[in-house]
């Protein structure tokens, strides 16, 4: 039997290959960090789930597992949460039974209503700086209506209002003169 050099290369090329596919799970490495949540009273439920959103669409996970890795980020008091819930099978997936999706049941548990009082307090108190622009405005706007509103369960028309009247008053004129319909 003779040695071939390049047997033996392909060979530990593939061995290689076989390694950090069994190691990564037949997935890609993640590209960004979770955060963990603890549930601590100086935490927002809402700002770990939109962070974590994000964090599942850079690192591509499928939906399959979110829920497997979302319990991988909590500590203290939310993993003590988790580790009595027996039900959960999913993450958040519509038309399933509220009880066996992790993301509802953090949300359930975690919001509290003193967050959710102040939240919709700056809602409704939200006004364009002087020197603030339209885009910061906007940016503010829809992530305190995120807060208030997880389900965007309010008529469009509403919302619209109350976006246009947090405006500067010569914008709010103008938008006000200009035809509703064409606001996006």
């Amino acid at each position: 039997m003779t040695f071939d050099a390049n047997v033996a290369q392909t060979l530990t090329l593939a061995l290689t290959n076989l390694n950090a596919t069994l190691v990564g799970g037949g997935r890609k490495n993640k590209l960004v960090n979770y955060l963990t949540f603890s549930g601590r009273e100086d935490e927002d439920i809402d700002d770990f789930m939109s962070e974590l959103a994000k964090a599942f669409a850079v690192n591509q996970v499928p939906d399959n597992r979110k829920h497997i890795v979302a319990a991988s980020c909590l500590k203290g008091t939310a993993a003590n949460f988790y580790d009595g819930l027996a039900s959960i099978t999913e993450w958040n997936v519509a038309g399933q039974v509220a009880n066996t999706q992790l993301k509802l049941t953090l949300e359930a548990r975690f919001r509290s209503k003193i967050q959710a009082i102040h939240y919709y307090n700056q809602y409704l108190i939200l006004k364009q700086g002087t020197i603030q622009t339209v885009d910061s405005y906007a940016n503010r706007f829809l992530e305190l209506r995120s807060k208030i509103n997880p389900n965007n369960n309010t008529p469009v028309a509403h919302v619209v209002l109350k976006f246009i009247q947090g405006l500067l008053l010569q914008l709010m004129t103008i938008t006000y003169a200009l035809n509703l319909g064409n606001i996006q």
